[in-house]
């Protein structure tokens, strides 16, 4: 992780069967709809495992073979950060009606995802990635930052192929009692390429600004 190594990856999670590999991304929301009732929300790309060819039923372990949303990388960055726990996103808290009534509404029912000692180890390694690792940007003065990077090939809008990439860190802080969860997502960076390089220094603005406001 440390190392964003798809190698690495691939070695740790060929110990999972097709199936394992399937039901994990489902529970931490990938491919499946986000409950928010909004319009242009996506599901993202995950097709069932007896659709994976020789080569995609690896790479959807560290990305490729599978489409994601920012809101979907978010809410998983959120559920490790939450012990496991995956709550369904939304949007607002409440409503407000003409007479100034407020009604609350309830956020649902919590899914344990990952036991709460396997995402407690998660966040320690996620907190080397900023900390040693190639999320070092990422670092958020004066708060330890649990995340990760991601470089991605960005598809050609006009045909086949790739003509850019897409650079993303999403990240939780403060680590040891995380408060909030951030995704910063940028479309073919000028100024580097790397998620690390690109995303990661935004993520650090972000949070701190927000950290600091909290």
């Amino acid at each position: 992780l440390e190392e964003s190594s798809n190698t690495g990856t691939i070695l740790s999670g060929d110990k999972l069967s097709l199936e394992e590999r399937y039901e994990y991304l489902t529970k931490f929301g990938f491919g499946q709809p986000s409950g928010i009732d909004f319009p242009g929300t996506t599901r993202g790309l995950l097709y069932p495992p007896d659709e994976w060819d020789g080569r995609t039923k690896y790479t959807v372990m560290f990305g490729q073979g599978v489409a994601a949303t920012s809101l979907q990388t978010t809410a998983a960055m959120a559920t490790i950060a939450n012990g496991g726990k995956k709550v369904a996103p939304q949007l607002v808290t409440g409503t407000v009606d003409d007479s100034g009534r407020v009604t609350d509404i309830a956020p649902a029912d919590p899914e344990q995802v990952i036991s709460e000692k396997a995402a407690g180890e998660l966040m320690r390694m996620l907190e080397g990635v900023v900390a040693e690792g190639t999320g070092q940007s990422a670092q958020t003065p004066g708060y330890r930052v649990a995340g990760k990077t991601g470089t991605a090939q960005a598809p050609n809008e006009n045909g086949p192929g790739y003509d850019g990439y897409t650079a993303s860190f999403v990240g939780a802080a403060p680590a040891e009692d995380p408060k909030i969860a951030v995704s910063v997502t940028l479309q073919r960076p000028r100024k580097g390429y790397y998620g690390g390089t690109a995303a990661a220094p935004v993520f650090s603005d972000v949070a701190g600004f927000t950290l600091r406001h909290m």
